[in-house]
């Protein structure tokens, strides 16, 4: 990366491929907290590269909820195995006495955040939370952090320029 820089690579690979890989990194590698480094390093390098950051937010913010929408599955389908687990319990009765308006507020803000996506995710699936509920709060939560990511990137190298 040092050798070529952001220009040159998005050069190479092409504006579309660049929109396409920001997809595909987002969607493989903003799914875990082990790997949410790449997504941010490839979202950062194409914005750099001149790749619009509305148009990176958009096609990595869809990446990325479709990603974390896999560990609420996995928390919705492993609940059996938890289910006597006294936290996980005093989770869902938390999380369902709360007003639905206040649970889409949280979660958007979350996950505008650099906070990891999956440990939440996994605990409303635990938490039988409706899917539904949680759809259009995490979708633009997803899209806004991409977008920060991006903006502040492309922002950030015309402060050292």
């Amino acid at each position: 990366m040092y050798q070529i820089g952001p220009e040159q690579l998005v050069e190479r690979i092409g504006v579309h491929n660049g929109y396409l890989l920001a997809f595909l990194v987002t969607l493989f590698g903003g799914s875990s907290t082990f790997t949410s480094l790449a997504h941010v390093t490839t979202v950062s390098t194409l914005a750099l590269g001149g790749l619009s950051p509305f148009i990176l937010a958009l096609v990595g913010g869809v990446g990325l909820f479709l990603g974390d929408s896999v560990y609420f599955y996995l928390g919705h389908r492993g609940r059996k195995v938890v289910s006597d687990n006294k936290y996980v319990n005093m989770f869902v009765k938390w999380i369902n006495k709360l007003p639905h308006w206040s649970v889409g507020i949280v979660v958007y803000v979350y996950f505008s955040s650099f906070m990891p996506n999956d440990f939440m995710l996994i605990l409303f699936g635990l938490g039988k939370y409706s899917y539904k509920k949680l759809v259009i709060p995490l979708l633009l939560g997803d899209i806004t952090f991409i977008f920060l990511v991006a903006y502040l990137a492309a922002q950030g190298i015309k402060l050292f320029n």
